[in-house]
């Protein structure tokens, strides 16, 4: 489907919901969201993505809300954006948990999907391979301090 779509931002929501998990499943089955609470996204986001793609004011109104250079911000907004759209009660989203007046984490999205509570915390994050190995120490990422293998 993404190559249907034309405008930008739809294409990039759609990449959100529609690509390949980047993950395999038996890597890390407790981290990543049920196949079929994704195929229920994929299938309710579908005919919005079309409808969107001819028309992307809402959407870029969501965007043009929530301005950001950071791509991490732009994928958590197109997430959000997508929750939205697709038909679940979204409960919250960036949600501080505090303990007293000490911030101790944050909930990125808790949403309700056939009266079953969900909890997403997402992320996404570019590394650069800086030389030809393949040490973990060599992928570069936004500071230069940070690298794949401190992950």
């Amino acid at each position: 489907m993404l190559h249907e779509l034309n405008h930008p931002s739809v294409r990039d929501l759609a990449w959100c919901f529609l690509s390949p998990a980047l993950l395999a499943r038996d890597a890390l089955p407790e981290f990543l969201v049920a196949d079929q609470l994704m195929d229920t996204l994929k299938t309710k986001l579908a005919p919005q993505l079309r409808q969107l793609d001819k028309d992307p004011s809402e959407l870029e109104a969501f965007l043009q809300s929530r301005p950001t250079r950071q791509v991490g911000r732009y994928f958590e907004h197109l997430v959000e954006f997508g929750l939205s759209i697709s038909g679940v009660q979204l409960l919250a989203t960036n949600h501080q948990l505090h303990q007293g007046k000490r911030v101790i984490g944050e909930l990125d999205y808790l949403f309700e999907h056939e009266e079953q509570v969900e909890h997403w915390e997402t992320a996404i994050k570019f590394y650069l391979q800086h030389d030809n190995s393949m040490e973990l120490n060599q992928f570069i990422g936004p500071k230069a301090s940070d690298n794949l293998e401190l992950k």
